[in-house]
């Protein structure tokens, strides 16, 4: 099983498109995939609504003691484990919560090809319990102007969360998963900006290689296309098949680079 958390304490940087996608591509790969809604926000439990497997277990659940359902991964299938209402309280619950999370999500994703969680943009516990229980980081920013702070932040609390692992590991016998860094997915570029282009340069000058080379630019197919709950490719309109392409090349980039980095 491979594992990704898809993360970035900015919201608004099409976290949650990508993570929609990757889910999509790889069912339609014929991988069966676990998808994890950690965000309060549910955006990614309502696209995903009619293209997945409802789990029978909602997030919140996952932080503590639970009778976790029985899920048999099948090729091509997604099953969607839901953000609720009470998945927001767990920002006040003290770290046990992080120790639950990654037991229960281990213990469920066992057998599926891959997991995914989409993870709610606020440094804290739903976002440490995902970066624990994964294997790999994906972070996506937009080349606005905050965007060389922003993968300053998510950087440090990347590495916060791989010490937690390793301290855990070492000193109280706990089996958290190693912890990799992906790299930084730029989205909404429009090269004919120019201060897109200077940002886009500023963030290579300042993070080189964790700055992936594919990204995608601003389409307004990628829009409809979450409006609709569907995925790009899917669309059917004259203006989503670039869109589609790029889409479809960025996923592949990212599972590929996940794979070879397992």
């Amino acid at each position: 099983m491979l594992s990704l958390s898809v993360a970035n304490q900015k919201g608004g940087v099409s976290k949650t498109t990508i993570v929609t996608h990757l889910a999509w591509y790889l069912a339609g790969q014929g991988k069966s995939v676990l998808f994890i809604d950690n965000d309060p926000q549910k955006n990614a439990s309502s696209t995903m609504e009619t293209y997945s497997r409802p789990a029978g277990i909602a997030t919140s659940q996952l932080y503590g003691s639970v009778d976790l359902p029985d899920l048999t991964p099948e090729p091509g299938v997604i099953h969607l484990i839901a953000a609720d209402d009470e998945l927001a309280d767990i920002e006040h619950q003290g770290p046990a919560v992080l120790d639950w999370f990654n037991g229960n999500v281990r213990a469920l994703a066992e057998d599926f090809d891959y997991l995914l969680i989409d993870v709610a943009p606020t440094i804290g516990n739903r976002m440490l319990s995902a970066l624990i229980a994964t294997d790999a980081l994906l972070s996506p920013i937009d080349p606005e102007r905050f965007a060389i702070d922003g993968v300053g932040t998510m950087l440090e609390t990347y590495r916060n969360a791989d010490a937690m692992k390793q301290n855990a590991n070492a000193n109280d016998g706990a089996n958290f998963p190693p912890m990799r860094l992906l790299g930084v997915f730029l989205s909404k570029v429009t090269r004919s900006f120019p201060r897109h282009r200077a940002t886009v340069q500023a963030l290579a000058e300042a993070y080189g290689e964790l700055i992936l080379p594919v990204w995608l630019p601003t389409r307004s197919a990628i829009g409809d296309s979450q409006n609709a709950n569907v995925p790009v490719w899917d669309l059917g309109t004259a203006s989503s098949k670039e869109a589609a392409k790029e889409m479809q090349a960025a996923c592949q980039y990212i599972i590929e680079l996940l794979e070879a980095k397992a």
